[in-house]
This record gives C-alpha cells, structure tokens and sequence, in this order.
C-alpha cells in the first residue's frame, strides 16, 4: 500500500470528515461496483484505491478488506447483472423476477450482516486477536 501525500490526507478529510460518512460511501460505492462488476475485476480495480483512503481514517486493513468482500458478495446477487442469479435462472428454469423475488430476503439478511461488521469491527477481528 502506497502511503497517501499530506494534501491528498488533507484533501479527503476537507471532503469526508468522519470514518462514519466515509465507511457509508465507500459501502455504496462496492455495493454497486459489485452489482456491475465481477467481484475479482472490481477487488483488482478498487481495493489499491480504497486501501489507503481506510488507511487515513484509522480502519484496520483486514477489517476493510472483510468490508470489501461482503459488499462485494451482496452485490454480485443484487440486480440488474446478478451472475449467480442469471446462474439460478438457467439451473431451475425459472424466469429472472421469480429468481429475484426469492432473493429478497436474503440479500436483506446479508445487509444487515454488513452493518453488524461495519459497526463492530471486533466481531469480525476476533480471531486476530487471540
């Protein structure tokens, strides 16, 4: 990871000012690169990127990295690409918004599973710090 400038720091704090605000982006942010994007292009593109920025706003990096892959995850079974529900489609013949229909409610668990790692990043850390 390549260490962020003082104005690039100073910059990004001038924009975003609490990790609060920040964690919110960058979750929308993967949220929808992952419902656009193959999970290994988008951890290629974004993660050396959003690195950093976590670096700068004090968030452990194995905790961010849990971040990425969970919001990752939900968005490659949110609409409109959904890869492993155009996979469910085809495996029980099923039309597309039936597929989804039946998703709904586990991406909903899934969110919710977001927001309890993004908020107590101990849970997720726990076993780094045995």
């Amino acid at each position: 990871m390549t260490p962020l400038s003082d104005i690039q720091v100073r910059e990004m704090r001038s924009t975003i000012d609490s990790p609060v605000m920040m964690l919110a982006v960058v979750n929308l942010v993967l949220l929808a690169a992952g419902a656009l994007m193959d999970e290994s292009s988008a951890i290629l593109i974004l993660a050396p990127l959003l690195a950093p920025l976590a670096q700068t706003y004090g968030f452990d990096p194995v905790h961010f990295g849990i971040i990425v892959t969970v919001n990752l995850q939900i968005g490659y079974v949110a609409p409109p690409v959904a890869l492993n529900l155009v996979v469910a489609m085809a495996a029980f013949k099923e039309p597309f918004g039936t597929i989804v229909r039946a998703v709904l409610p586990f991406i909903a668990i899934m969110l919710a599973v977001l927001v309890v790692v993004c908020w107590r990043p101990e849970l997720s850390l726990f076993l780094l710090r045995k």
